[in-house]
């Protein structure tokens, strides 16, 4: 009985810890997300996700997510943390009001949900089951909540894939032919055939293809 008390206790005071957390004080405590505490503080999001005067969902792409990202880009951590548009990628992860697992997945199996973002555009949500998908990459653990909304923990980051937020990244040596090619060489004729997430070169600079 003693150990069940001491069990209960401890839950209570996790419980209370988080709900006197914010969203921010989450990710900072998380060990998997120390590259997104370091997007946040290097985009000046600090003052932005503490703030308890509105609540938040955030959804907090993983360590492991992040360095596939700037693999796929062929750019390291330090080149993500300078890129002029990191606050519009953090902000495409964080919508302007507080949605819990219970309220998306209420809907069912097959249900597709849209959110709009901090950027003002939308994330579309698909149910299976008693699973998340959020554009397509699974929610791995939900409802964390703190006193100014929840953390919803994601295996990827999203991409916008109606405007450009990552946009240029760094020069290449690819030739100035007016083609489009992805990193194995590949050539495309125009900027349509590149298909969406796809890192290519046009005249001699690095992309994202993220816009039409």
């Amino acid at each position: 009985m003693k150990n069940i008390l001491m069990a209960f206790g401890l839950a209570l005071i996790t419980l209370t810890s988080y709900s006197q957390s914010t969203v921010l004080d989450i990710i900072v405590n998380s060990e998997d997300h120390t590259l997104l505490e370091a997007a946040v503080v290097s985009a000046g999001l600090v003052d932005a996700l503490s703030d308890t005067s509105g609540t938040f969902t955030v959804f907090a792409p993983v360590d492991g997510a992040v360095y596939m990202f700037v693999n796929e880009l062929g750019i390291t951590v330090d080149s993500l943390l300078n890129l002029p548009t990191l606050s519009d990628i953090l902000l495409y992860h964080v919508i302007g009001t507080e949605v819990s697992s219970e309220e998306l997945i209420e809907g069912g199996t097959g249900m597709n949900t849209v959110a709009t973002t901090l950027t003002g555009e939308d994330v579309e949500f698909t149910i299976e089951g008693e699973t998340i998908f959020v554009n397509g990459h699974q929610v791995i653990v939900t409802d964390l909540f703190g006193s100014n909304g929840v953390v919803h923990v994601i295996d990827a980051v999203l991409l916008d894939n109606t405007t450009n937020s990552v946009g240029e990244i760094q020069p290449t040596d690819v030739k100035y032919d007016g083609f489009y090619y992805n990193i194995m060489g590949q050539r495309f004729n125009s900027l349509r055939d590149v298909p969406f997430g796809t890192v290519y070169m046009y005249n001699g600079r690095k992309f994202i293809r993220t816009e039409n």
